[in-house]
């Protein structure tokens, strides 16, 4: 479309120019100002392989329905159709890891792989520390706390031994991160207000034996002790209730916790009271 003439044809080259971006794309095809030569066919060509392109990327998303997070995590399906929670990681997003919380289960959460802090679903990964001497008075709660749990459940029901009691006088009120784990992990330096506040949160309670509370798990955290019945629904807790407070864990609890809940599904995470337990016993 380009005259032959010396100074138009420089006018023209210069309004009908390519960029050089999309000459390397044409194989360095520029427009040809030779008369009845199609100065159009680059863009042609390259609008094609746009186009091309954008059916490839459709054709990859309707392969794997179901939308993601901010953090590449979904359950195809959605929330109760009993498939796995599952991260995508890398640029392609082709790589599948595990997640709990919407996060996936890796060891570093971090973006850069410099971080000097590791983080593993939102907790930070690093030893215990007691900054202050453990006193049980600094987690004091109220005596009507089983009452309180008996009822947020409907039952009185101890997850650990999926087992039902009839009076509350048969069981523990039980810390699910124990205080003094609680302690160690960052509350130490707490306020006085924020340590009473966890002890009494309803998240963090729940019911079991007197055998299971103080003999079995007693102060003990993931990485030294897991209930026989609702691992998946007690890790979750685990993590829940440790981010909520700004805790930390340390690389054994890391360990233990990606050990179950990267098997776990999101159904698996919530506690189901048994039936033949609601309302049996309960005030």
């Amino acid at each position: 479309i380009c005259k032959s003439d010396t100074n138009e044809n420089a006018d023209c080259r210069s309004k009908f120019a390519i960029p050089q971006q999309f000459r390397k794309i044409t194989h360095r095809m520029s427009i040809n100002c030779k008369e009845g030569a199609p100065a159009y066919a680059p863009l042609v060509r390259l609008q094609s392989l746009l186009l091309i392109c954008s059916v490839c990327f459709t054709a990859s998303l309707v392969a794997h329905s179901g939308g993601v997070n901010s953090n590449g995590c979904h359950t195809p399906g959605g929330q109760g159709s009993g498939n796995p929670c599952h991260c995508h990681n890398g640029s392609d997003r082709s790589t599948e890891l595990a997640c709990s919380n919407g996060q996936p289960l890796s060891n570093h959460e971090d973006d850069d792989e410099d971080a000097a802090i590791e983080t593993f679903l939102g907790l930070v990964v690093e030893p215990e520390d007691e900054c202050v001497d453990y006193e049980s008075d600094m987690y004091a709660y109220g005596s009507d706390a089983d009452l309180a749990i008996s009822r947020e459940m409907g039952a009185i029901y101890g997850p650990y031994e999926n087992q039902c009691f009839d009076d509350l006088r048969d069981v523990d009120v039980e810390h699910i991160v124990a205080r003094k784990e609680a302690h160690d992990s960052g509350l130490c330096s707490a306020s006085h207000a924020t340590r009473l506040m966890f002890a009494s949160d309803i998240d963090n309670l729940t019911l079991a034996s007197p055998n299971v509370n103080r003999s079995q798990k007693s102060d003990k955290d993931s990485a030294d002790w897991l209930p026989d019945f609702n691992r998946c629904w007690y890790t979750n807790q685990i993590v829940h209730v440790k981010r909520k407070y700004g805790l930390s864990i340390d690389s054994a609890e890391r360990d233990a916790l990606r050990e179950v809940l990267s098997v776990c599904t999101v159904t698996e995470t919530e506690l189901k009271v048994p039936l033949d337990c609601i309302n049996v016993g309960t005030p």
